[in-house]
């Protein structure tokens, strides 16, 4: 046992040399990977250059690849593991096996343990079942509205879904199937959060979108038509003064002066 432990710190790829007992071995491949389950604050400072504390960060590099190593009955079964992996890199996810990766309350952990990283995991590495899971969808969604480009075929093909994610979230709209982005409702419920929703609306909706998506939208932008309208019609009314006055300091041989 010595050996293996000695060696994977320095080279976490050697797992892929020991013996089955040995890649089945949870500690052996946390420590292969760099989990450190020393907490920082047990960590004894009161050494001369903190020489416990640089060993622990030079000898034990994060190593998440070494993961595929480990057995197939270790990334299918030892939940807390794979947690744990997916968790340090959420890319560590592609190692899963049965039965863990078709598990729905093992991905409702990796989604809700990560709000930055973990829908990514799910988006990516999930099986196509659970991606049509609207209650994992959502939940995904929940956390990053881009989610909505890995919902599984049926999913992304279901209007009711669409619109109340859309409704949720305007930002959705961007990874929406084109059809959608052509629907006026969804274009409404998108634009009524934010007029920047209609650069994303798709076909003859977009040409459309700003004026007619909606009687409250529609109002919202005649009123910002009005208002760029004014300020246009400023400009001109200052260029027209401004020439004028140069027209009449050249026709009368002097300058005039005019505050603006």
């Amino acid at each position: 046992m010595g050996k293996p432990y000695s060696a994977s710190p320095r080279n976490a790829e050697l797992v892929e040399f020991a013996s089955p007992e040995l890649r089945a071995d949870v500690r052996l491949v946390k420590w292969a990977m760099g989990m450190k389950d020393t907490r920082p604050g047990e960590i004894n400072t009161n050494v001369e250059e903190y020489l416990e504390y640089n060993s622990l960060a030079t000898s034990r590099l994060p190593q998440p690849n070494t993961l595929r190593h480990a057995t197939a009955k270790v990334r299918g079964n030892d939940s807390d593991l794979m947690l744990h992996a997916i968790l340090m890199y959420w890319f560590a996810a592609d190692h899963l096996t049965l039965p863990l990766r078709d598990s729905k309350p093992f991905w409702r952990k990796v989604i809700e343990q990560s709000p930055a990283t973990g829908w990514q995991a799910f988006g990516n590495y999930a099986p196509v079942v659970l991606r049509e899971d609207e209650e994992l969808m959502e939940l995904a969604l929940s956390f990053d509205p881009l989610a909505l480009q890995f919902a599984g075929p049926s999913l992304r093909k279901s209007r009711p879904f669409i619109l109340e994610a859309v409704r949720k979230d305007w930002r959705s709209l961007r990874c929406a199937p084109d059809v959608f982005r052509a629907d006026t409702e969804i274009l409404a419920k998108a634009a009524i959060q934010t007029l920047e929703a209609l650069d994303y609306a798709f076909d003859l909706a977009a040409a459309e979108a700003r004026p007619s998506t909606s009687a409250s939208t529609k109002d919202v932008w005649e009123s910002i038509q009005e208002a760029e309208e004014k300020e246009r019609r400023e400009k001109e009314l200052q260029q027209e003064w401004r020439e004028l006055l140069l027209l009449l300091s050249e026709t009368h041989g002097r300058s005039l002066e005019a505050s603006f």
